[in-house]
């Protein structure tokens, strides 16, 4: 068992005079003391000596001397038994005269002793001994932040090994962040908010980053709940998706809102109190844009670092400015003493001048350590030209009186570096700054420019960055770097040259290559990182190379299901090809095709269907009717016609599509194939199936031959005919391609593919209607665990094999579960949809077919008329999901022995398919024979019978006499028959 102390001994090595009598006396009391004699200061050996000592003491004793103020050491052990025991815990022995250096100031009011206590130690150490003696335990591990720790967008080790002084604002930091401490004094606009959201503000490089990063390793210790970093350089939703990364959260990209919700689940799941760090808000933002950035839950604390001023209304303010003459002077010597007192004046000088500017005061020190003091006071007090001209470009960023000096420390560091250093920063400089930079981006742009191999750009890059780094000039990971926007400023000021256009050029280039293909989901991952680049990369979209590239973007935020931020790059991109090449070139309507697109993702099919008109109009009279570009707009045009239930204006178009193909292209090409599967897809729904079958056939004979017997397209191309198939009855042949594409998916893509689980769900449900609902169960949980781990539970795709699982459990008589499952699923889906989604629809239609299997009739009719109106109010009355729902209605009511409502009902139903669809259609027919049950059970049987005789005739002819509609059809005729036959014969 660890060995346990009274007393963890605080204290400046310089202080060893004070402390060595005062543990020589402590101890002969037998107050047992931790001491560490060791002269630290590194993240992972501070860490170690509280995990050794303080730990396993009961109380920190602190000889708070002014040097002790200057040991990061002390504040890190001050900090940790601060956060784990409160001031209760601390005891504070000032040596000093006042006391005005001792933070947090809580500690002023509890102070244990000052100069006179400290001058009678038998006293002193009989108070210690009393005070001890009153805590049972040691600190235990709450001392130290849990290893397991979430840590997101910061490293879990490492951080600034030069931080100094700011020990004020660290404190009255963590007060602000704890929300409710009175040290702070009120806000310039009124009294300061008590959310605990806190703002870190000051001028460019004043160290508002590294101070936010030194307080969350400092008191990780008080953030259970992990700590996350967010970049506000970019979009918030690029930050978010970061975070689902990392954090293996699920979301549904074709949702808008479910990133932030999924984000939002998981932080209510945190255990404890979390720090939400936001690194750089934007200057000018309204109080609602600064609010988004902000904590999801109320569980998150937000510290803000910013240059705005003007935010002080929603959050406390802690204004950071120049470093204090002591720690400027330490951080300036670091790691060059002044050897002589010329030195030491010299030191001074360069202070004053640079007015004790954080970030420049980092870099005189490299220059100080390779040109000594006297040289950079005289490049000071002489700056050249171009330092003049870029503290005039700066002066409104930089404290006023110093830009000129603080200028030429820039330029004299930059000025260091050899040429491939520069190379970097000035990379950094044509991308977002102070936003991390993937070394591989470097690399490829360095290939791009100079042609040389990537072993030789991986290597010049790595040592490149640690050039830089080495100099305060960037920050490094191991994967990443990122510069100083006065960095990025000054470069782009300086080094505006053919170098720099050519690195440019090249890292347009790379960029364009990366966002290719991001229509593909399965590219996301690697695009993600570099999105903050790309925005600010095509800043005005000028170029053709950075309207394509926002161009691109757009595409990227569509497939990712951020339709919102497509939708806002989009429009801009319409606006720039339409300048550069006018309304009418390929570009720009390639462009307004896209935005159709993405109305269309968000279910605007009216929007979509008159962009889509008017793109197919333009392509029609500048390409020809024939021309291929003008055959997509009409595939696109066709499939929004489709969705509207516009079902003959879409074969129509799929036709058209069809012979155009095949005349231009011939009968193998994939185009043609695809078109005669979208004409059979068409087909089907207007319950035409031989042809559709003969169609698909026809892609099935020749799809392997031209493309492969495991291309995705010919699995698709089975999966339609399997489909087909199954509304022609012949459900074993359905299977039996299913279980083929099943197979070619497994072994082609995995077991856990997006398409081989798709697979799983059609089969399952082809199995289900086979009867064989055990085996469709164990199917359909099994994918269910796939979904619910990849995807999450909310996920469109989960929620439907959900669907799926409680329609098996109905069908086979276990409603209490599927009445369970089906509310779950209604419940996601109105959250994340709203209520006229046609997913909704399609669950509170699935509740109200249980309420009536449980003889809940009553609210089984409410909820089916809920449906109805929605799809009347959605769709109009000849849709066909307008007509699915009225038939259900009319079931409903007839189950409640409203007979002749019923019958009316379906009357109108029979009418608008006969209307839409034709006399022999499936769906026509099978309206025919229910409405002769209802005017059966209306008692008029003379009329129901003609009805009953029509759809059975129709299904035999159209369907075949083994369907089960054509069975059920004759078995509801031969039971009116029998009921005609046993009336008894009229008086």
């Amino acid at each position: 068992m660890s060995e346990s102390f009274d007393v963890f001994l605080s204290y400046a090595r310089s202080d060893s005079a004070l402390a060595d009598p005062l543990v020589t006396a402590l101890e002969q009391a037998g107050v047992r003391v931790w001491r560490d004699t060791r002269q630290i200061d590194t993240f992972a050996d501070i860490q170690r000596a509280i995990s050794d000592g303080l730990s396993r003491s009961k109380v920190l004793l602190a000889l708070y001397s002014r040097a002790y103020t200057t040991r990061r050491a002390c504040d890190w052990e001050l900090a940790a038994a601060f956060v784990s025991g409160g001031a209760d815990r601390i005891l504070v022995l000032n040596p000093e005269h006042n006391a005005d250096h001792i933070e947090p100031q809580s500690l002023r009011e509890a102070l244990f002793a000052g100069q006179n206590e400290l001058s009678h130690p038998a006293t002193l150490v009989n108070r210690i001994k009393a005070r001890t003696s009153a805590h049972s335990a040691p600190f235990g591990a709450l001392v130290v932040a849990d290893p397991q720790q979430k840590w997101i967008g910061l490293p879990p080790n490492g951080g600034a090994q030069t931080f100094v002084g700011r020990r004020a604002e660290l404190w009255r930091v963590h007060d602000g962040l704890d929300a409710g401490s009175v040290l702070l004094a009120p806000t310039t606009a009124g009294t300061a908010p008590g959310d605990g959201s806190t703002l870190l503000c000051g001028l460019g490089g004043m160290g508002k980053t590294l101070l936010a990063e030194e307080y969350a390793r400092r008191f990780a210790a008080a953030w259970p709940g992990g700590i996350f970093w967010l970049r506000a350089g970019g979009p918030l939703e690029d930050q978010y998706q970061t975070l689902a990364r990392e954090m293996g959260i699920a979301f549904d990209p074709a949702l808008p809102g479910d990133l932030k919700r999924a984000i939002t689940t998981a932080m209510k799941a945190r255990p404890g109190r979390y720090l939400w760090v936001v690194d750089d808000l934007p200057h000018g933002l309204k109080i609602e844009q600064a609010r988004a950035w902000f904590a999801p839950t109320a569980q998150g604390r937000s510290l803000i670092t910013t240059r705005s001023r003007t935010l002080d209304s929603i959050a406390r303010a802690v204004e950071l400015a120049e470093l204090d003459e002591q720690a400027a002077m330490i951080l300036l010597t670091l790691d060059r003493p002044p050897g002589t007192e010329a030195d030491r004046q010299a030191a001074h000088a360069i202070l004053d001048a640079l007015g004790r500017h954080a970030l420049a005061v980092d870099l005189a020190r490299h220059l100080v350590k390779r040109q000594g003091y006297g040289k950079v006071l005289a490049d000071l007090q002489n700056p050249d030209k171009e330092a003049l001209a870029l503290a005039e470009r700066l002066s409104v960023e930089l404290p006023t009186g110093h830009s000129k000096s603080i200028a030429q420390t820039f330029l004299s560091s930059i000025q260091t570096l050899d040429d491939s250093a520069l190379d970097v920063l000035r990379i950094a400089a044509c991308l977002a700054p102070h936003t991390p930079i993937p070394r591989d981006l470097v690399s490829a742009i360095l290939v791009q420019a100079d042609g040389v191999n990537v072993d030789q750009a991986e290597e010049d890059a790595l040592i490149a960055i640690d050039q830089a780094a080495a100099q305060s000039l960037c920050d490094d990971t191991d994967t990443a770097y990122q510069v100083h926007a006065l960095v990025c400023r000054t470069i782009a000021t300086r080094y505006a040259d053919k170098r720099s256009q050519i690195l440019a050029q090249a890292s347009l280039a790379v960029l364009m290559e990366r966002f290719k293909n991001v229509a593909d989901t399965r590219n996301h991952r690697g695009v993600s990182p570099i999105l903050t680049h790309a925005h600010a990369i095509i800043a005005g979209l000028k170029t053709y190379e950075q309207i394509y590239i926002g161009n691109q973007l757009g595409i990227y935020y569509n497939s990712a299901g951020l339709y919102q931020e497509a939708l806002a790059v989009q429009y801009d991109v319409i606006n720039a090809f339409e300048s550069t090449f006018g309304i009418n070139h390929e570009n720009t309507l390639s462009s307004i095709s896209n935005l159709a697109i993405t109305l269309y993702s968000l279910g605007q099919l009216t929007a979509a269907e008159k962009i889509f008109q008017q793109v197919l109009n333009a392509r029609r009279c500048i390409l020809g009717s024939d021309h291929l570009d003008t055959l997509k707009s009409i595939g696109k045009l066709a499939g929004v016609y489709l969705e509207l239930g516009q079902l003959t204006q879409a074969r129509e178009m799929q036709q058209y599509l069809v012979d155009a193909h095949l005349h231009i292209l011939g009968s193998d090409h994939p185009d043609t194939l695809n078109s005669m599967s979208g004409l059979a897809v068409v087909l089907l729904a207007l319950g035409e199936l031989t042809s559709a079958k003969k169609i698909q056939q026809a892609v099935l004979d020749t799809c392997p031959r031209v493309l492969g017997p495991d291309h995705p397209d010919t699995l698709s191309y089975l999966s339609n005919m399997a489909a087909i198939l199954r509304v022609l009855g012949d459900v074993i042949g359905a299977e039996g391609l299913q279980r083929k594409v099943l197979h070619m998916l497994d072994t082609t893509f995995g077991p856990e593919h997006p398409a081989t689980l798709n697979a799983i769900l059609n089969l399952s449900e082809t199995i289900r209607f086979n009867g064989n609902f055990a085996c469709a169960k164990e199917m359909q949980q099994q994918a269910l665990k796939v979904y619910r781990r990849i995807f999450g539970p909310d996920h469109p795709t989960t929620l439907t094999c959900l669907n799926n699982l409680a329609g098996t459990l109905q069908t086979s008589g276990d409603w209490a579960e599927s009445q369970k499952i089906h509310e779950q699923v209604l419940d996601a889906r109105f959250r994340i949809f709203g209520p006229d989604h046609p997913s909704t629809l399609t669950s509170m239609n699935n509740l109200a077919d249980i309420f009536r299997a449980q003889g809940n009739l009553a609210r089984a009719k409410d909820m089916h008329q809920q449906v109805l109106d929605a799809q009347l109010r959605t769709h109009g009355l000849d849709h066909p999901s307008t007509l699915t729902s009225m038939n259900n209605l009319a079931g409903t009511q007839n189950a409640l022995g409203n007979h002749t409502v019923a019958r009316e009902i379906q009357q109108r139903v029979l009418n608008a398919r006969r209307r839409v669809f034709g006399l022999d259609h499936p769906t026509t027919l099978t309206a025919t024979f229910m409405l002769a049950q209802y005017i059966a059970l209306s008692g008029d049987l003379a009329a129901a019978i003609p009805l009953a005789t029509e759809a059975a005739q129709g299904l035999l002819t159209k369907l075949g006499p083994d369907h089960p509609d054509t069975q059920t059809a004759h078995r509801i005729l031969t039971v009116l028959q029998s009921q005609q036959n046993s009336a008894p014969a009229p008086d």
